[in-house]
């Protein structure tokens, strides 16, 4: 059962079911000749495009065709592989952009057998620059000042390309008009202004935007950007104390360090108001830094990082706040970051292995060591040194280069281990050291060689005549100190003797003979024995070897027995080892003890001595298997007991037993060895070779076996007989990085309690590959306030490379989302942080795609998702929809008549935007009330259009944040009139004095009336006679001719 789970922790839902089917067949697989394959092509080639051939071989004892198939990996069906010829083509056209890299596992059949075998295929796809590059708008538009200073970031074109690498890569440019005014930066796509606007009217220009990638032949795309230049009152005149400041930081200091202070006057004698604001332009560089508002002091927002930004370059702003300007004047700061000793030198590998062949000249240089220090100049200027074995190599300082400058030998010393320092001349230094392993591989250098037969001598043998056929003559061996196939020794006699009475085996180097010997034909007989080793080319080794055939006696015998066999052990001490009477009794009985023994002189070898009277015979010296394996020697007997002395001859034949008296021995206790990970079962590690100084077959013989220091955990199988060392199960570094192996060499005495052991410890060291893709360990998903500083922290991200080393150290970078680049991820740390303000108002959510890329070759990487949620913050106030409101409600309504509804809108959110309504105190404000949610006013109580015709009221709305924010909005309500008074009289009569002798139709003269001074009365208005309202003033100059005006106080409309 396989299940799937991907980077994020999800896992499949549905497992799957493997079914593995094991078959019975005695005809192996085929096998291929790599276990994988590695092919590039163009992703526009067209379909039917050879890619690559995979080869498989048959086994030797087949003829069966192999056929092949993809088996796996090829999802949407691209590719092809021809059944016999094992090409692969492509399908369909393929797409660097949706899949740049294919693995597919390509399946080889041998006939129809049942079992096939596998190998993988990795297939890069590679780009070609077909995509166009593309503006997220075709058309924009800016408005800016005339009074905009020169400088002043104006806009930030962005366009993406789907391609990589220099076919992905954009710069931009002004297409038209020609660059003047307005200029561009390449790289970054910001748009500024490059000289003075100048005065004039409203006016509007229109400028064409390109953005070109970097490939051959290259494609382009054009953005159409409106500039409105609008005219503004001018503003006071400030300028700061230097256009450009420049100012020199070591990467050492603490955050909010200050660092610079800018500060900016008035040209001329004006004064400002209210003091200026400062303030930094958002961009990427600013965002490290922060500044005082008030002061202009610039600090740092986070520690500086030489090796990552050498140079921040950015634009400081003052302005005045009551201007209405955000940007009154600005002034350019470039900071430059002083390298400080703050990296120690690190090595590209943790330990390093070498191997080198023996030679009897010096090597040279055997290897470089590398490392790195991502300081500058002499903080990253490194020098090297070998704090260990400087016997046989030595380090060049300044380069690292492992100079062998002695002749090494492996059968001297087969395994170096030292020690490298690296330091960097930093005050202080810092420095590293690392472990470095020199194997000395072995080359056929030794001739086999005889033991037994010192250089210059012979090897001389006593054989006894008339013996048959096939008797063992001698054991010859030969040592070789070469290793592996260099130290297998084959045996043969020298042609040129033309022997055919001898016959030797030519693995255990036994002579027998091979016709029945006679003195008298041939008294002795000289042959070389040659022992020549496996290597190549061979060499070989040479031993004289002197047969003398001792003849047997011609006269009578007195001894029934005239040849004695016996075998000594080798590690016999000296002792009595036989008697060659039958027992004193008998000497005395029938010799009078008149017998005399003694050994032939020509036969005297040291090792052995006769009593001569008794017969017995002694071992004065131990005997070495090693160096004389048989002895043939005479005794004569002497009988004086007669009167004619009589002789005789027993022939002593021994044979010398060998012993096991030598244990097997490596040329190291410990050694340290590497392999890959990741190797297919079956590579071959090393060679283990332990010596064993025995002569006999088995007691020389050694076998292998080896045991893990952590039981459970031994991916490794030893040969007994080769000592070969091969893998048996997938090495995987993450999870053992070492494996510790005693191995053991053990003879194969006959006598198990007799066998001899040597041990050796061996550090197998698993050597990393960059098999691990980085795994993001942090959370898809941040969250930041949209008032956060400019540079603020918004999330950490993290992704986990189990790799050593450079495969395993992870970089990042913002794939795409950033368009804005309202964000800046730091490649090291994985700090994301700010570099404009955000607005919730504007963007509520961000969503990057954030790649995590090693650093091994080739390089693997991951993609994350990251959803940044942009907080609300109460920054917005609540504005209603009208400044005023104008209401009308009749006079004479009960309490609760509706007058007006006001309506507020806040762009915050949440609790934020939830608003509130109150009525402000103020004349009359009790006799209205207002609905604090929906906004609705009513009245409180009966108006009276007759005691207060219009009502002000404020209206204030403050939204649900801490601390709230509130605005104010008027209403204007006016009482409507109702026919609810009738007329009145304002005095009961008027003396009217009329002149005679007037004409027809003159108007009375009408007195000056001057209201009583009684309390109620009224000074109302009059009709005339045709219904005219008219005011009291105008009556006074009114005369009426034969009638009388009245008036009365009517209410006023």
């Amino acid at each position: 059962m396989v299940s799937a789970q991907d980077g994020g922790g999800l896992t499949a839902v549905i497992n799957a079911e493997v079914t593995i089917h094991i078959f019975q067949t005695t005809l192996a697989p085929a096998e291929f000749e790599r276990p994988k394959y590695t092919f590039l092509v163009y992703e526009d080639v067209p379909e039917d495009s050879p890619i690559g051939t995979v080869k498989a071989r048959e086994p030797l004892n087949s003829s069966e065709p192999i056929f092949y198939r993809i088996s796996s990996g090829d999802l949407g069906g691209k590719f092809s592989i021809h059944p016999w010829l094992g090409t692969i083509r492509t399908r369909k056209p393929l797409d660097h952009e949706t899949q740049p890299v294919v693995v597919l596992t390509v399946q080889a059949q041998l006939g129809s057998a049942p079992a096939c075998s596998s190998t993988e295929v990795n297939i890069t796809v590679l780009d070609v620059n077909d995509n166009h590059p593309a503006f997220l708008r075709t058309s924009d538009e800016i408005r800016i000042s005339q009074t905009t200073p020169p400088g002043t970031a104006l806009y930030l074109a962005r366009a993406k390309d789907r391609d990589s690498g220099q076919n992905g890569l954009l710069r931009y440019s002004i297409a038209s008009p020609q660059p003047g005014v307005f200029a561009i930066d390449r790289v970054l796509g910001l748009l500024f202004l490059n000289g003075s606007l100048g005065a004039g009217e409203h006016r509007e220009l229109t400028l064409i935007l390109r953005a070109e990638d970097q490939g051959v032949p290259p494609r382009a795309a054009l953005l159409v950007l409106t500039v409105v230049i609008e005219k503004r009152e001018h503003s006071p005149s400030w300028t700061f104390e230097h256009l450009v400041y420049q100012v020199e930081v070591s990467e050492s200091l603490s955050p909010t360090t200050q660092i610079l202070q800018t500060q900016a006057h008035p040209l001329g004698p004006q004064r400002a108001a209210s003091p200026l604001r400062y303030s930094l332009e958002p961009s990427i560089d600013s965002a490290v830094f922060g500044i005082r508002p008030y002061t202009g002091w610039i600090y740092l927002q986070r520690q500086l990082d030489y090796e990552s930004t050498q140079t921040y370059n950015f634009r400081v702003f003052a302005w005045i706040p009551e201007d209405g300007l955000l940007q009154n004047v600005s002034a350019t700061v470039t900071v430059h970051v002083r390298d400080e000793n703050d990296n120690s030198p690190t090595f590209l590998h943790d330990v390093l292995f070498l191997k080198v062949e023996e030679s009897p000249i010096p090597q040279g240089v055997i290897g470089k060591i590398t490392a790195i220090d991502m300081d500058y100049g002499r903080n990253g200027q490194l020098l090297y040194f070998l704090l260990s074995d400087g016997r046989f190599f030595k380090m060049n300082p300044n380069t690292g280069e492992l100079i062998n400058w002695v002749a090494l030998d492996r059968e001297h010393r087969g395994h170096h281990q030292m020690t490298v320092l690296v330091t960097d001349r930093g005050s202080p230094p810092r420095n590293a050291t690392m472990a470095v392993y020199v194997s000395v591989t072995d080359i056929n250098d030794n001739r086999p060689f005889f033991p037994q037969c010192l250089p210059g001598k012979e090897l001389h043998v006593k054989v006894l005549e008339g013996q048959p056929v096939k008797m063992l003559v001698t054991t010859v061996f030969a040592k070789d100190p070469d290793e592996g196939n260099n130290a297998e020794v084959i045996y043969s006699v020298s042609s040129e003797d033309n022997s055919e009475h001898f016959k030797i085996d030519a693995n255990s180097g036994e002579i027998r003979t091979t016709t029945v010997l006679s003195y008298d034909y041939r008294p002795s007989y000289r042959m070389t024995v040659i022992a020549t080793d496996q290597g190549v080319p061979p060499l070989q080794g040479q031993a004289v070897l002197n047969i003398q055939v001792i003849p047997l006696s011609k006269g009578r015998a007195i001894m029934s027995q005239n040849i004695r066999h016996l075998v000594i052990p080798e590690n016999l001490k000296p002792a009595k080892i036989m008697s060659l009477i039958k027992s004193p009794d008998h000497l005395q009985q029938h010799h009078n003890g008149k017998l005399h023994f003694s050994i032939v002189a020509d036969d005297k070898n040291g090792h052995f001595e006769i009593d001569s009277s008794t017969g017995d015979l002694f071992l004065s010296k131990e005997l070495d298997y090693e160096t004389t394996s048989h002895y043939l020697f005479r005794v004569i007997t002497t009988d004086h007991s007669k009167n004619l002395a009589l002789s005789s001859t027993v022939f002593l034949s021994i044979d010398v037993e060998d012993q096991n008296d030598h244990s097997p021995s490596f040329q190291d206790e410990f050694i340290a060895i590497s392999i890959e990970e990741n190797v297919p079962i079956g590579t071959l590690v090393y060679v283990f070779n332990a010596k064993d100084g025995d002569g006999s077959f088995l007691n020389s013989r050694i076998q292998y076996y080896i045991e893990s220091h952590n039981p459970g955990m031994n991916p490794f199988l030893i040969h007994p007989s080769f000592g070969t060392l091969v893998t048996v199960s997938p090495l995987d570094r993450e999870s053992i990085p070492t494996v510790i192996l005693t191995v053991t060499a053990s003879d194969q005495a006959v006598n198990v309690t007799d066998r001899r052991l040597r041990s050796l410890t061996a550090q197998i060291v698993i050597l990393d590959v960059n098999d691990h893709n980085p795994t993001f360990m942090s959370f898809p998903i941040a969250h930041v306030k949209e008032d956060v500083t400019v540079g603020s922290l918004v999330h950490h991200i993290i992704a986990h490379d189990p790799d050593e080393g450079r495969n395993g150290k992870v970089t990042y970078s913002i794939l795409s989302g950033n368009e804005n680049m309202a964000f800046m991820l730091d490649e090291s740390s994985g700090l994301l942080t700010t570099t404009c303000p955000l607005d919730y108002e504007m963007k509520t959510q961000h969503i990057l795609i954030v790649l995590a890329l090693d650093d091994g070759t080739p390089a693997l990487s991951s993609s994350q998702t990251l959803t940044i949620t942009v907080l609300d913050v109460n920054d917005e106030a609540p504005v209603f929809k009208q400044h005023l409101y104008e209401a009308s409600v009749k006079e004479n309504q009960n309490p609760g008549e509706f007058v007006t509804r006001v309506e507020a809108l806040d762009r915050d959110s949440g609790v934020n935007s939830k608003l509130q309504f109150e009525i402000m105190p103020g004349a009359s404000f009790e006799s209205f009330e207002i609905n604090s949610d929906t906004g609705e006013v009513v009245t409180t109580t009966m108006l009276d259009r007759e005691i207060q015709e219009v009502f002000t009221l404020r209206v204030l709305v403050r939204d649900g944040g801490f601390p709230s924010l509130s605005s104010t909005t008027t209403i204007l309500c006016t009482v409507e009139d109702e026919n609810d008074h009738a007329p009145e009289f304002i005095v009961s009569s008027y003396d009217i004095e009329v002149l005679e002798n007037q004409e027809p139709e003159s108007p009375p003269v009408l007195p000056k009336m001057r209201p009583p001074s009684q309390p109620g009365w009224k000074l109302g208005a009059s009709t005339d006679g045709c219904g005219t309202q008219k005011s009291l003033q105008e009556l006074e100059s009114i005369t009426w001719i034969g009638k009388v005006a009245c008036q009365a106080t009517m209410p006023r409309k």
